[in-house]
């Protein structure tokens, strides 16, 4: 009876894992002076109504792994290369999307000071739209950094959130190895529960 539990257990963990809310993929490219893979991932609840909190840097960050998997983060930019690149993969979308650069520390009052990207990388290119960053007006309101009109130019947000549709995302490196995606999780978690029925 403790292995038909511990089965069940499994089984109901699994496919809730399956089903969580996931982006949904639009395009991917490969850029060749790297190797890294970068993903354009609209938020799962663009097609329907989002909430605020959905639509959030915060909500990328979470997103990544259920709809790419490990060895994916937030895109970095740092040369206009890579930015023409992006704004490429982008184009088209119509909606804003996160990327991976944020104020350290989050509280930052400054809004052009210590941006950092979530690799660590140099913040030495940029390509802020005119007049940003600018917090809105509002010292330490806007913390991360979107990509706005199909890539054109950089905008620090946090206040206009429902103008971000989703994020683009990178490799950390050419060799990255996926997880499990939520639909074999979920056939995994099906499985799971038939063996804990037919056990008991």
């Amino acid at each position: 009876m403790r292995n038909t539990g511990l089965l069940l257990t499994l089984g109901i963990g699994l496919l809730c894992l399956g089903s969580a809310n996931a982006g949904v993929i639009l395009d991917s490219a490969i850029w060749d002076v790297n190797g890294h893979e970068y993903v354009l991932v609209e938020f799962d609840c663009i097609q329907t109504d989002c909430d605020a909190s959905e639509q959030t840097w915060d909500s990328a960050v979470a997103d990544l792994d259920s709809t790419l998997g490990d060895g994916f983060r937030l895109a970095s930019i740092t040369s206009a290369e890579e930015n023409d690149f992006i704004r490429a993969l982008i184009d088209g979308f119509g909606w804003d999307v996160w990327a991976g650069a944020f104020q350290d520390p989050i509280d930052e009052p400054v809004a052009d000071a210590n941006w950092v990207w979530v690799t660590d990388e140099a913040f030495d290119f940029t390509n802020w739209c005119d007049g940003e960053p600018n917090d809105a007006g509002q010292p330490g309101f806007e913390q991360h950094m979107s990509l706005v009109g199909g890539g054109a130019c950089w905008n620090d947000e946090g206040s206009a959130i429902s103008a971000v549709g989703g994020y683009v995302a990178e490799t950390f490196d050419a060799a990255a190895v996926s997880e499990p995606s939520p639909l074999l999780l979920s056939i995994l978690g099906l499985f799971a529960l038939a063996v804990a029925r037919r056990t008991s």
